[in-house]
């Protein structure tokens, strides 16, 4: 029972602590729904008739409350951040952390108080926003049936996939033990998958003539939405087109539950020395060094080549993209200029693969562009 009720304390105690965030969110919410739905009801009496005016009201709220708003999309990116990062930052504190890893509290109970605390602090103000501005509707003559039916709907889909976003980046926060550094960890969750998927096909473009790329593209599609971030928005497209959504809700919040998961279990096996480093747990810094320091020296070469068409400068521009950001990788590492080169052999790995690749699809060595079918 002690126990029990520490935990309460404990999930009471994060909420006072996070009263900023609290405020800014309920004061957005307030200001994004029901201050916005009382604001455009001036547009009925600018039209000739009533109906006319009531007509165009009743579009523009049920587009705003409904799923397909985009602003609503990015506000919810934003606030995926906050909850995240702020929910954690005491693993950053070696003096904080040591006190809330000596209460007599199981740590997977500790994760799960403040990863539910930074759902209710967006879900409580945005429930409460959403039906005051169906309110107001009602209140200027919309129908109200229309309007609490986007409204259900928008809420629990944007919550959804708020859910997804929100759990990456308290991911990126358990491998942390800097809050900016969590902020880029969540950023490299978020876009490194998109973007090599990206820079892949700004390859098979630049150098491949019978290359053609075509919209809807499996691999490409389904590489893309590896990054919550991406599935969001490609959700909105599809529920544009009247796609119903519950089923991909479903896996979205499916996912979510298992990236729960193994942030519960990167709690339990976080060290408590973590907290001011950069990287939680060491294992892990070789691995995104050189994924980043190869995407970066890749995107450099490609960006020379598409200036000047010229393999010099395309190695050039992998000799910068890949001493770049590697160094810059050190230096967040380690905090420390003299790191620079600390592993140089990495650094001349990268390099390495990175002028291969370049020259694989430079000089079409998989023979993709004289690859000729048989006649049968």
């Amino acid at each position: 029972m002690t126990s029990k009720n520490l935990y309460f304390k404990l999930m009471k105690e994060d909420l006072k602590s996070r009263m900023w965030a609290i405020a800014l969110i309920a004061l957005g919410s307030f200001f994004m729904y029901p201050v916005v739905t009382a604001f455009e009801a001036g547009i009925i009496n600018d039209y000739r008739t009533h109906e006319i005016g009531l007509e165009i009201y009743t579009n523009r709220i049920l587009e705003w409350l409904s799923f397909e708003n985009g602003v609503a999309v990015f506000v919810m990116t934003v606030v995926s951040l906050i909850c995240g990062l702020s929910g954690f930052s005491y693993l950053n504190s070696k003096s904080r952390v040591d006190f809330y890893h000596g209460l007599p509290v199981k740590r997977e109970k500790l994760f799960i108080a403040n990863y539910i605390n930074g759902i209710l602090i967006l879900a409580l103000p945005y429930a409460v926003s959403m039906a005051a501005a169906v309110f107001v509707g009602i209140s200027n003559g919309i129908d109200g049936a229309r309007l609490w039916q986007t409204a259900f709907a928008a809420y629990g889909l944007h919550m959804t996939y708020f859910i997804l976003t929100y759990t990456t980046v308290v991911i990126a926060a358990m491998m942390t033990g800097h809050v900016v550094i969590g902020f880029l960890g969540s950023m490299v969750f978020w876009f490194y998958v998109p973007l090599a998927i990206t820079l892949g096909q700004g390859y098979f473009g630049m150098f491949f003539d019978t290359y053609l790329w075509e919209a809807g593209d499996p691999i490409v599609e389904n590489g893309l939405r590896v990054s919550p971030v991406i599935e969001y928005v490609y959700q909105i497209g599809r529920y544009q087109s009247g796609y119903r959504m519950w089923t991909s809700a479903a896996v979205a919040l499916l996912a979510a539950a298992l990236l729960a998961v193994l942030g519960c279990f990167l709690y339990q096996k976080r060290p408590s020395e973590a907290a001011g480093r950069a990287m939680a747990f060491p294992v892990t810094r070789p691995f995104i060094r050189i994924l980043l320091t190869l995407l970066a020296a890749m995107g450099f070469g490609g960006l020379f080549w598409s200036m000047r068409e010229s393999t010099g400068w395309a190695v050039f521009g992998i000799l910068c993209g890949a001493v770049i950001f590697h160094c810059v990788i050190e230096i967040i590492y380690h905090f420390d200029f003299k790191k620079l080169f600390a592993n140089k052999g990495q650094l001349i790995g990268c390099i390495l693969v990175s002028t291969a690749v370049l020259f694989v699809f430079r000089y079409d060595l998989i023979g993709f562009d004289t690859y000729m079918p048989n006649e049968s």
